[in-house]
């Protein structure tokens, strides 16, 4: 029961943050940052089928032939997609930090 529940609550707060980042850029910034969320959007909602498309490829002449965990790259997702949404804030927080 919970892994269902657990499942929406998970998109919507993650729709949600991404709503909020979206409206918090300037305008040109807008298309930009809409396209950085359907990129980092999958790994949270899907993360199993993020990890399928990289089991089988070749890095630097090595074969990927082990998954990560898919709560590894849920996570990894979270975290970037909060930074990117928030990143307004610390930006003028770091500003304000180092002109005091």
């Amino acid at each position: 029961m919970w892994e269902k529940y657990g499942s929406y609550i998970n998109r919507s707060l993650s729709i949600l943050v991404a709503i909020y980042g979206v409206v918090e850029k300037d305008g040109d910034l807008i298309l930009r940052s809409l396209a950085f969320y359907l990129v980092i959007i999958p790994c949270i909602w899907v993360p199993g089928k993020v990890n399928s498309l990289m089991a089988g490829r070749v890095y630097r002449g090595y074969i990927i032939d082990n998954k990560s965990p898919d709560i590894l790259i849920q996570i990894f997702g979270w975290i970037i997609l909060l930074a990117f949404s928030f990143s307004y804030y610390y930006t003028n927080f770091l500003k304000w930090l180092l002109a005091s």
